[in-house]
């Protein structure tokens, strides 16, 4: 007799755990009953979440119709737009460069040339720091334009609060306030049952573990875990927080340190910092005199938390499933935990989950879903380890960083092929990882990981060096030409010169609208 997928039971709130209610409340015509049992008394990990693309795909409906939108997440929250990421003292000329989280393809509708070919010739012809300009959000940045795409800097416990809302809304998500103090098993090994802290005990189908480094279900069921210490050089953090700015910006700032490296996450009333580092080369405080000497402060430090790089060996085993920090976590410094969370949870669920247990939870599916997110988790280690990789500094930590052992296999792979090429993004990867290839191009480039000459070379032997030069430098000349009307008409609309940029804002208001 087959038996019908009915109840799901998710361990952990916060981001993962809310946006997980959300997803499986309203896959398959909302057929699931979902129950997140989260306790009041743990605080939400993190002291700002920094986001890209991902959060917009969910807010704009992209992945099911939402009761939300990009501007009632600014609206309600803490939260303000982030168009990429600025790297300071990472390379050897200490030249500060910025990732951004959009690719110039799109920019160019005339253009075939390669995916990324505009990076890397602002990069030949201007060096590390307009690599950004290639890209419409680099360029709003320079020109301080609002686009109406961006990912987001957010207060952690702000946006768990608001998708937990949403999430409530439906009729068939319910919230549990409780911790879990024991996990029943079948004879199969199938988790059967929870019991918790008030004596309740609850029942499911499918078990989710959202609990973060806890990985309250996991434990259980000896899903494994594969370290990935040998190349991420920090495991630990030291929170605080500073007083936001009158002109917060749009950039989350990563700042090499001796022993690791600061981030800096504007929100609307405060800004969230933090030290990330390596404990078996500076201790907590340590880490507190150093922040303090390079901002010429105090700080009153908040949390402080350690935790082991690494991924699961099994992400999906019979009918536990872990999403997040549970299943996989490297150094912060892409910030990548939502996007991650977030790409699991759609794969699950539009590939893999079915309406009976036979259907769901058979050896095939654990085996497809593991590879994929495995295949995920190694790439994102791989664009992790290549930050770290080729800063000339004598600190130990940094040392540490340029030994050969330090480097993943198809990092040091790339590092050899960059010497005379630049790889194309297919041999990298599969398309669904494009932007990851982006930000590794990108990375390689603004570290200065690749010389100018092998970069005008790799452009010139595609026969493309020309176009893309063209197609670089009339965005950074004429960019409200190209922002304010659509990319057919950019040639044809004519330029009101002398006109300032807050002018041209205000008329063109309406026409800013068709890159949303």
């Amino acid at each position: 007799m087959t038996k019908d997928i009915k109840e799901i039971v998710i361990v952990g709130g916060g981001t993962a755990g809310w946006i997980s209610a959300l997803f499986f409340s309203r896959v398959q015509k909302e057929q699931y009953n979902i129950t997140v049992i989260e306790p009041s008394t743990i605080p939400i990990i993190g002291v700002g979440e920094s986001t890209s693309g991902r959060i917009q795909d969910l807010l704009k409906g992209k992945y099911f119709p939402i009761e939300t939108s990009p501007e009632d997440f600014l609206d309600k929250t803490d939260t303000l737009k982030r168009y990429g990421i600025r790297y300071k003292n990472w390379n050897n000329s200490n030249a500060d460069f910025i990732i951004p989280f959009d690719n110039p393809t799109k920019y160019y509708p005339k253009s075939n040339v390669g995916k990324f070919d505009h990076f890397i010739y602002a990069y030949e012809k201007y060096g590390a720091s307009n690599i950004h300009k290639a890209t419409f959000m680099g360029q709003a940045f320079e020109h301080n334009v609002d686009l109406n795409t961006s990912g987001f800097h957010s207060d952690a416990h702000d946006m768990a609060m608001f998708f937990k809302k949403i999430a409530l809304n439906k009729k068939n998500v319910k919230y549990i306030d409780a911790v879990v103090k024991e996990i029943n098993l079948n004879q199969n090994g199938f988790i059967e049952s929870l019991n918790l802290n008030d004596d309740l005990k609850i029942g499911g189908d499918l078990f989710v573990d959202c609990s973060g480094f806890k990985r309250v279900l996991i434990n259980k069921m000896e899903m494994g875990w594969e370290s990935y210490d040998k190349h991420i050089p920090t495991n630990s953090v030291l929170t605080f927080r500073t007083p936001s700015e009158s002109s917060p910006k749009t950039l989350t700032t990563s700042t090499a340190l001796s022993a690791g490296w600061m981030f800096n996450i504007p929100v609307k009333n405060r800004i969230g910092n933090g030290y990330v580092y390596d404990n078996n080369f500076i201790s907590a405080d340590e880490a507190k005199l150093e922040i303090e000497n390079l901002l010429k402060t105090e700080i009153n430090p908040g949390k402080t938390m350690s935790w082991s790089n690494g991924r699961l060996k099994k992400f999906w085993n019979k009918n536990c499933i872990a999403f997040g920090i549970s299943s996989f976590f490297v150094d912060p410094l892409t910030g990548s935990s939502i996007t991650t969370t977030i790409n699991q949870i759609d794969t699950f669920t539009k590939q893999f989950l079915q309406n009976s247990f036979e259907k769901t939870f058979n050896e095939l599916n654990e085996k497809m879903y593991n590879n994929i997110c495995i295949k995920q988790s190694e790439m994102y280690l791989d664009v992790s380890n290549l930050m770290f990789i080729g800063k000339n500094d004598t600190a130990l930590f940094w040392q540490k960083c340029s030994k050969k052992e330090f480097m993943t296999d198809r990092v040091s792979d790339f590092i050899e092929m960059f010497k005379h090429t630049i790889p194309l993004n297919e041999a990298y990867g599969l398309d669904y990882y494009d932007n990851l290839y982006s930000f590794f191009l990108q990375i390689s480039l603004g570290k200065e990981l690749i010389s100018k000459e092998v970069a005008k070379k790799s452009l010139e032997n595609k026969g493309t060096y020309n176009q893309v030069r063209d197609a670089y430098e009339a965005l950074n000349k004429e960019f409200y030409k190209a922002y304010y009307v659509s990319p057919e008409d950019c040639e044809k609309y004519e330029l009101q010169k002398g006109v300032p940029y807050g002018t041209l804002i205000s008329n063109y208001k309406q026409r800013r609208k068709i890159w949303a």
